[in-house]
């Protein structure tokens, strides 16, 4: 299997949009899931995997301040989690051209003197949309001996610009090359504007809390 990287994300779960307190409310979607085979509980070492240097990722104006801050949020999960995490440097990657077309590369591992039991790779994306808010009309009426009163108010049905944030996480097994996935979580949130940078920190907290196995450790 081929270890490849999608910098849009194209397979993550859509969010689900619905008229909350606001205009519209907006509810994350979380997945996970993790090779039944592989033993989480036996890894020591994390290495995180940068892409933002690729021309995939310069293709979609991937930058490196934008996915170190992704890298480092996932680096303190799994810090948490009794991993020892550090940065692969920049100079033992290489890109592997894939001949089945533009948006997708894969990335290996080389000359280190010691690799690390996992790789940590990190893909996002912001996608704008419109959601349209029904229209609606509500309102009372009382009639009694000295006459009647009542009130009413409507509105027409008008469009909210929303945006689709969306992280996908993997770790990835078999050095150098590191093309067994053993670990994907993926989270999708709703947001009214661009703010991924801000939000991302929570996202992959919450990801990590709801998807990440609970290890049981080998002595």
């Amino acid at each position: 299997m081929k270890r490849r990287i999608f910098l849009l994300v194209a397979s993550l779960v859509s969010v689900t949009v619905l008229q909350g307190c606001g205009p519209v409310g907006y509810i994350p979607r979380y997945e996970g899931i993790a090779d039944p085979a592989f033993d989480l509980g036996q890894v020591t070492t994390i290495g995180l995997t940068p892409y933002y240097w690729t021309t995939v990722a310069k293709t979609f104006g991937v930058t490196q301040l934008e996915e170190k801050q992704l890298l480092n949020s996932c680096k303190i999960e799994l810090e948490r989690r009794g991993f020892q995490v550090e940065y692969i440097p920049e100079k033992n990657l290489k890109q592997i051209g894939d001949p089945n077309g533009p948006y997708v590369c894969e990335v290996h591992c080389f000359g280190m003197e010691k690799y690390p039991d996992l790789t940590c790779t990190v893909g996002y994306f912001a996608k704008r949309g419109t959601v349209t808010v029904p229209g609606e009309s509500h309102g009372t009426f009382s009639f009694g001996p000295y006459g009647g009163s009542g009130w009413s108010s409507a509105h027409s049905s008008y469009d909210v610009s929303v945006w689709t944030l969306g992280i996908r996480i993997g770790l990835w097994a078999g050095p150098p090359e590191y093309m067994q996935e053993v670990w994907r979580g993926t989270v999708v949130q709703g947001s009214p504007q661009s703010d991924l940078p801000e939000r991302a920190e929570s996202m992959i907290d919450n990801l990590f809390a709801r998807k990440f196995p609970v290890l049981k450790r080998t002595q």
